[in-house]
C-alpha cells in the first residue's frame, strides 16, 4: 500500500474503500472526509452525465493553501465539534 501511495495522502482500494495518511491523526481524518466527500459529489455529478474537468494550472492555485497548519486546525475543531453534537450531551471531550 506504501508503494501505491506514494507521495500521495489517500488511496482507494477496490473493494475496500480507502485508506488516508497525515501528518497527524487529525490531518488523516481530514483528509478521508474529504476524500469521501469528493467521491460522492463526483458519483452525482457523472449521474447527469460526463463531468469537465478543471484546468490543472486552476485547480493547483485554487488548492494552494489547502490544507495548512491553521486550517487544519480550524477543520479539526469544526468536525470535533459537529461529532460532539451528533453524539448528545456527555460526549467525549
Amino acid at each position: 500500500m506504501a508503494k501505491t501511495l506514494g507521495d500521495q495522502p489517500v488511496v482507494l482500494m477496490k473493494n475496500h474503500g480507502i485508506t488516508a495518511v497525515g501528518a497527524s491523526i487529525e490531518e488523516a481524518v481530514i483528509l478521508g472526509i474529504h476524500f469521501e466527500q469528493a467521491a460522492k459529489e463526483h458519483l452525482t455529478a457523472t449521474s447527469f452525465g460526463r463531468p469537465q474537468p478543471m484546468p490543472q494550472a486552476v485547480a493547483k492555485k485554487l488548492s494552494a493553501n489547502n490544507y495548512s497548519p491553521a486550517q487544519l486546525r480550524m477543520l479539526w475543531e469544526y468536525y470535533w465539534k459537529k461529532f460532539q453534537k451528533e453524539q448528545g450531551p456527555g460526549a467525549g471531550g
